[in-house]
């Protein structure tokens, strides 16, 4: 089928750009009206294309009906002023780029490829491809045909950023970065990413792939990995019945799909309706939209979704929106909208004229209202109180709240006016990040943004403390940084068993915090080949017999499993490995440790004569990770602590002094001799913290009243000193 539209401008009787003569250095209006003309008609047949073949549709101006644009576009206006060289050579740039846009098209879809200088070539899956365009590097990130939903380039979250790499695979950095870079290799054909962009510590994304199915992994708390329960999964797994989706939104504790035939589903929470299956009942599959058809761009929030219809009007529903039998509430919007996205405190949205509208999140979409000081804009991101557009030049405006820097200005003042991000000229995508609040979370970690460049490389920019921004750093960034690139793993070396992700991941863990903390590399190095992924029901254990004889007692630390794989609960268990296992630490500094505990909180969760090991393992965890949930201090059981506690003081300093190598000051001050030694060890006797003291003061007079489990009818009086510094 041929195209009835002008292929190049010579046809068209508009002589090619360039071709006419200029006065001096200066240009004449007909150097204007020709590139205007041949920019008009190159955008005509883009648009053409777009509608033909199903791609991009979302720029056509009005949308595409039966495959061909809805509307013709306006005649180019007569240019008026005074014409320059520089209005010629802007005209050019884009003239160039459209005609490098145009032939992709033809050789990506066989059309009109007598048209392409020098031909395309064909590619071993018979795909046309354009013999100039030099293959990208394995480690940069692919730029699909279009956006498909919020997320597609591009998908930044709490802490976290994804992006689609050029070979088909994901990459992950920032917060639980290194388990993605585990668990995501091996990922094929992947054209869009969605992570979640919310407070909570429960985090999913999902992954679109070029078969229209969708995969997801992270957190299945309320259903929201769509397996028809609230497991949840390390690797991505398909959403089942899902096999039409042309792009997928992630919500705090939900999910939607856009499917080919212009219908929406959604799974997961539905507290307030965000499913809109018409009722507030959890859904742990998928189910269609009520009501929802010609859409063509999907965005999820908290707990709100919306959706861009062919024709330009939106559709929202949970949150406060209404929704009835007939479905999600409808609205027209000043201008045709092409794209949306909804922050915490407000929503925006694009317009095929390029402009942006917003509103509150209490508001509905007819009390939008444009944002000033913006033009030719293409997309929005927005976050808590920041927001980012992509504009169709390829630079990027932000403003907002700069409290981490995620306005990229070099400042951390707050901007009322948007404001171009220095250095981006080339973007194809951008997207913005919700903070967090210490005093909510016990972790701050601040917003950041992010942009992907033509030539696959990304810029971030803003809060840094999980690494989100893929520097290498763990510091805040005013403007933008280039991520570095992030290696897959080879295919041959692609762990396959859940055991075999988890030793490759814990590895990595270690490799990353073994000059700040040693100990880990010893305890891995101890329980690496008994480490095992396990579905026990419960985060994580180790498994620790104890022993006595004659000659000798102490414990073990002979298997470690876990079954969440979050770095808190595998430093909390290497912790266990450390602290139990006889031998792997100083005796006498990481005595005085143990028994610190023991005394310290008698009776708190005590592991069978291991007093104190859950406390002191929560509070070597949450020094290294300051954000972790501290199941032994919130949780009821210690009888010298409130329930959601956290370590005190001086629990930090004696276990930094500990794993620093030395005696803590707690130690030296109180125990001084053998007896003071006895009677904080009787409180609340600890096993493992008498093997490592056995020999202070001279050491033990005797060792046969110690049996495993310890038997105080046995132990020596309490009022004594059963150490040689007592005269035996």
């Amino acid at each position: 089928m041929g195209l009835a539209v002008c292929m190049l401008a010579t046809v068209c009787g508009v002589q090619a750009a360039g071709a006419q003569g200029t006065s001096g250095n200066g240009a004449i209006v007909s150097d204007i009206a020709l590139r205007d003309q041949l920019i008009f008609n190159q955008e005509s047949l883009l648009n053409t294309y777009r509608c033909l073949f199903n791609i991009d549709t979302q720029v056509v101006p009005g949308g595409c009906t039966a495959g061909s644009p809805a509307r013709a576009p306006a005649e180019p206006a007569p240019f008026t002023g005074t014409p320059t060289q520089q209005e010629v050579a802007v005209r050019d740039g884009l003239i160039a780029s459209q005609e490098a846009l145009l032939n992709v098209y033809r050789c990506r879809f066989n059309r009109d490829t007598q048209l392409v200088p020098g031909g395309c070539t064909t590619a071993e899956d018979d795909t046309p491809t354009i013999p100039e365009t030099p293959p990208a590097e394995a480690d940069s990130f692919t730029i699909p045909e279009g956006p498909r939903g919020d997320d597609t380039l591009i998908a930044v979250g709490r802490g976290r950023t994804c992006a689609v790499r050029v070979d088909g695979g994901v990459a992950c950095w920032g917060r639980n970065g290194l388990l993605d870079q585990v668990v995501l290799a091996g990922t094929k054909d992947v054209v869009a990413v969605t992570t979640t962009n919310n407070k909570g510590d429960n985090l999913h994304a999902c992954i679109l792939h070029e078969d229209g199915t969708i995969s997801c992994w992270g957190s299945g708390s309320h259903g929201k990995l769509g397996q028809g329960d609230r497991s949840s999964h390390h690797v991505p797994v398909k959403v089942p019945r899902i096999t039409d989706a042309v792009a997928v939104a992630t919500g705090a504790e939900h999910t939607c799909a856009l499917h080919s035939d212009g219908g929406v589903s959604c799974w997961g929470r539905n507290e307030y309706g965000q499913v809109g299956d018409g009722t507030t009942t959890e859904r742990y599959s998928p189910l269609r939209v009520r009501g929802l058809s010609d859409v063509v761009m999907i965005a999820a929030g908290s707990s709100t979704n919306c959706a861009i219809h062919s024709d330009g009007d939106i559709s929202c529903w949970g949150g406060t929106y209404e929704s009835s039998d007939s479905g999600p509430e409808r609205f027209s919007a000043p201008d045709a909208l092409t794209s949306v996205s909804l922050g915490l405190f407000r929503t925006c949205a694009t317009s095929v004229g390029g402009d942006v509208y917003c509103w509150e999140s209490r508001q509905r979409p007819s009390a939008a209202a444009r944002v000033g000081n913006l033009t030719d804009v293409a997309a929005v991101s927005v976050g808590d109180a920041n927001t980012c557009v992509l504009h169709r030049d390829g630079g990027v405006s932000c403003w907002g709240r700069n409290s981490a820097g995620e306005v990229g200005d070099g400042t951390t003042s707050t901007r009322h006016r948007p404001k171009r991000v220095a250095g981006i000229s080339d973007a194809v995508a951008v997207d913005v990040s919700r903070g967090s609040f210490a005093n909510v979370e016990g972790w701050h970690v601040g917003a950041h943004a992010c942009a992907l460049r033509a030539d696959g490389s990304a810029l971030c920019w803003g809060g840094n403390e999980a690494g989100q921004l893929g520097d290498g750093t763990r510091q805040n960034r005013l403007s933008p940084t280039r991520v570095e690139p992030i290696a897959a793993i080879p295919a041959d070396q692609v762990p396959l068993t859940p055991t075999e992700r988890l030793r490759t991941w814990a590895k990595l863990v270690v490799q990353e915090h073994e000059a700040d903390y040693p100990w880990m590399r010893i305890a891995w190095d101890h329980i690496r080949d008994q480490t095992w992924a396990t579905q026990s029901g419960d985060g994580g254990f180790v498994v620790s017999p104890c022993y006595t004889s004659a000659e000798a007692f102490g414990c073990t630390a002979d298997e470690m499993n876990l079954e969440v794989f979050s770095l808190d609960t595998l430093v909390h268990e290497l912790v266990h490995v450390y602290d139990l296992h006889t031998g792997l630490a100083p005796s006498r500094v990481w005595g005085a440790v143990q028994l610190y505990f023991a005394t310290t909180y008698p009776g708190c969760h005590d592991g069978g004569n291991r007093s104190g090991a859950e406390i002191l393992a929560d509070t070597v965890t949450h020094l290294i990770v300051p954000g972790a949930w501290l199941t032994y201090y919130q949780s009821p059981g210690c009888p010298e602590l409130p329930p959601r506690s956290e370590p005190s003081g001086e629990a930090e300093q004696v276990v930094l002094q500990g794993l620093a190598g030395q005696v803590p000051d707690w130690y030296t001050e109180n125990i001084t001799n053998g007896a003071e030694l006895w009677a904080a060890w009787v409180r609340d006797p600890s096993l493992p913290a008498l093997a490592n003291l056995a020999d202070e003061f001279g050491g033990l007079c005797r060792t046969d009243w110690i049996s495993f489990p310890l038997n105080p009818d046995r132990f020596p009086p309490a009022d004594s000193n059963p150490f040689r510094d007592g005269g035996c």
